[in-house]
Parts: structure tokens; C-alpha cells; sequence
């Protein structure tokens, strides 16, 4: 009777593990790619919910007639930004006590779009007392959004409505 040689193979070889370390390799390339889309598009969404926030805040601020300077007559809450920055500014503007004139104005605060976000157009849009209209001419406003290359607008609609939407720069 012949004895058979078998061998045990222990282990993997060489081009086994290269093929795994490839596929490893490709597979978490597309994970990360996809998450890094996805959060940057997820920050431009939560940056453009936050001034729709702050709008918000300001068309309450109109129907209630809040003071923010003592013994002033408030006509307008207005909101500023500047294409480039991630800043924007609350303003509070009111009466002259000589003229009656809307011509006095004190910035409230300054805020800072959060994850980089920066806007990608320049504006001011205030919301007038004693009804909390929006003070533009036209259907809406855009705040335009942007980080690296993902868009994003929030919109600012006659009636006073908000909107955001990522994908876009242009309100519907």
C-alpha cells in the first residue's frame, strides 16, 4: 500500500491577502466618500435651518414690537450677510425721536454660520412692525449657501414662510 503525501496548507499566500487588502481598500474609499458627501451636505442643511431660525426669531420680535434699546419706538428687525462669510447680523432699527424717520439702528448680534458654511450672496431683509411683514419686493429671498461644493438655499417667502433646501441655490 502507497502512502499519499498530503500537505496542510496553513495559511493564506501572498496574492490572497492583496486581493483582500484591495477590496478592503475599495469598499471603504466608497463608505467614506459617500459620508463625507453626505456631511457636508448635512451642515449646509442645518446651516440654512438655523437662519431660518433666526428669521423666525426676528418676524416675533416684529409682531410683539420688542425693545431692545429703552425708550425707542422699534420699526423694523433686519438681518444682513455678505457673500463670502459665515457671519450674518441681527440689527434693531427704530424711530428718530426728532423726525419719526426709521433711521436709527443698533446691531443686536452677530452670528456665525456653524461647519464652515459660508453664504454664496450678499443681502438685508427686515421684517416690519406691527404685522411682521418681510420687507422685499418680490415672491422670496434667497440665502445663498455654501461648502466646498455642495449648495444650499434658504428661501424667505412674502407670507413670512422659510424654506431650505440643499441641492439648489434658487428658490422654487
Amino acid at each position: 500500500m502507497q502512502y499519499q503525501k498530503i500537505m496542510f496548507r496553513r495559511g493564506f499566500t501572498l496574492l490572497e491577502l492583496l486581493i483582500v487588502v484591495m477590496v478592503i481598500g475599495i469598499v471603504s474609499t466608497i463608505i467614506l466618500t459617500g459620508t463625507s458627501t453626505t456631511r457636508t451636505e448635512k451642515e449646509v442643511d442645518g446651516a440654512g435651518r438655523e437662519v431660518g431660525g433666526v428669521l423666525r426669531e426676528l418676524q416675533q420680535y416684529a409682531l410683539t414690537g420688542k425693545q431692545f434699546v429703552t425708550n425707542t419706538d422699534p420699526c423694523l428687525y433686519n438681518i444682513a450677510w455678505n457673500n463670502g462669510s459665515s457671519n450674518y447680523t441681527f440689527n434693531y432699527k427704530y424711530k428718530n425721536s426728532s423726525t419719526g424717520a426709521c433711521d436709527q439702528q443698533t446691531t443686536i448680534n452677530t452670528y456665525t454660520l456653524r461647519g464652515g458654511v459660508t453664504f454664496a450672496n450678499t443681502g438685508s431683509v427686515g421684517f416690519g412692525l406691527p404685522h411682521g411683514k418681510p420687507d422685499f419686493g418680490g415672491p422670496s429671498v434667497a440665502f445663498q449657501l455654501t461648502k466646498s461644493t455642495t449648495i444650499g438655499v434658504t428661501c424667505l417667502y412674502q407670507d413670512g414662510l422659510t424654506q431650505s433646501f440643499v441641492g439648489t441655490n434658487s428658490c422654487p
